[in-house]
Protein backbone atom coordinates (compact mmCIF):
# COMPACT_ATOMS: atom_id res chain seq x y z
CA UNK A 1 0.00 0.00 0.00
CA UNK A 2 1.32 3.49 -1.00
CA UNK A 3 1.45 6.17 1.41
CA UNK A 4 0.15 10.15 0.91
CA UNK A 5 1.71 12.40 3.64
CA UNK A 6 -0.40 15.44 4.20
CA UNK A 7 0.90 18.39 6.20
CA UNK A 8 -0.91 21.37 7.79
CA UNK A 9 -0.04 24.04 10.14
CA UNK A 10 0.05 24.61 13.88
CA UNK A 11 -1.63 27.97 14.83
CA UNK A 12 0.40 31.26 14.93
CA UNK A 13 0.01 34.97 14.80
CA UNK A 14 -2.03 34.81 18.38
CA UNK A 15 -5.03 32.89 16.31
CA UNK A 16 -5.96 29.48 18.20
CA UNK A 17 -6.75 27.43 14.95
CA UNK A 18 -5.51 26.87 11.83
CA UNK A 19 -7.56 25.87 8.92
CA UNK A 20 -4.50 24.01 7.25
CA UNK A 21 -4.40 21.41 10.30
CA UNK A 22 -8.73 21.11 10.81
CA UNK A 23 -8.90 20.16 7.14
CA UNK A 24 -5.57 17.82 7.29
CA UNK A 25 -5.94 15.99 10.62
CA UNK A 26 -9.52 15.15 9.10
CA UNK A 27 -8.14 12.90 6.47
CA UNK A 28 -5.43 11.13 8.67
CA UNK A 29 -5.86 7.27 8.46
CA UNK A 30 -8.26 7.14 5.71
CA UNK A 31 -7.31 4.66 2.87
CA UNK A 32 -8.07 5.67 -0.76
CA UNK A 33 -7.49 3.73 -3.64
CA UNK A 34 -5.50 1.78 -1.86
CA UNK A 35 -3.35 4.74 -0.09
CA UNK A 36 -3.21 5.48 3.48
CA UNK A 37 -3.63 9.15 3.89
CA UNK A 38 -1.01 9.94 6.74
CA UNK A 39 -1.50 13.46 8.29
CA UNK A 40 1.63 15.72 10.00
CA UNK A 41 1.23 19.06 11.99
CA UNK A 42 4.10 21.28 11.35
CA UNK A 43 5.68 23.98 13.46
CA UNK A 44 4.91 27.75 11.94
CA UNK A 45 8.88 28.39 12.69
CA UNK A 46 11.10 28.60 10.05
CA UNK A 47 13.52 26.13 8.91
CA UNK A 48 11.89 24.31 12.20
CA UNK A 49 9.05 23.08 10.03
CA UNK A 50 11.21 21.90 7.09
CA UNK A 51 13.06 19.52 9.49
CA UNK A 52 9.72 17.91 10.83
CA UNK A 53 8.65 17.62 7.26
CA UNK A 54 11.98 15.94 6.22
CA UNK A 55 11.46 13.57 8.87
CA UNK A 56 8.10 12.71 8.21
CA UNK A 57 9.58 12.17 4.60
CA UNK A 58 12.19 9.92 5.84
CA UNK A 59 9.91 8.23 8.34
CA UNK A 60 7.16 7.41 6.03
CA UNK A 61 8.49 7.09 2.46
CA UNK A 62 5.54 8.63 0.60
CA UNK A 63 4.55 8.63 -2.76
CA UNK A 64 3.15 11.92 -2.75
CA UNK A 65 3.14 14.73 -0.57
CA UNK A 66 0.58 17.94 -0.13
CA UNK A 67 1.72 20.59 1.92
CA UNK A 68 -1.25 22.60 3.08
CA UNK A 69 -1.57 25.87 4.31
CA UNK A 70 -2.86 29.02 5.22
CA UNK A 71 -1.90 32.40 3.02
CA UNK A 72 -3.50 35.25 4.85
CA UNK A 73 -5.36 37.73 2.55
CA UNK A 74 -6.06 35.27 -0.50
CA UNK A 75 -9.62 34.42 -1.28
CA UNK A 76 -8.77 31.60 -3.63
CA UNK A 77 -7.06 28.14 -3.43
CA UNK A 78 -3.80 28.60 -4.81
CA UNK A 79 -1.49 25.77 -6.03
CA UNK A 80 1.97 25.89 -6.08
CA UNK A 81 4.50 23.86 -7.25
CA UNK A 82 7.86 22.76 -5.37
CA UNK A 83 10.29 20.51 -6.08
CA UNK A 84 13.03 18.92 -3.71
CA UNK A 85 13.46 21.20 -1.04
CA UNK A 86 15.45 18.70 1.15
CA UNK A 87 19.32 19.67 1.95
Amino acid sequence: MQTVLITGFEPFGGETVNPSWEVVKLLDGTIIDDCRVVARQLPCVFGESLEVLNAAIDALQPSVVLAIGQAGGRVDVTVERGGDQRR
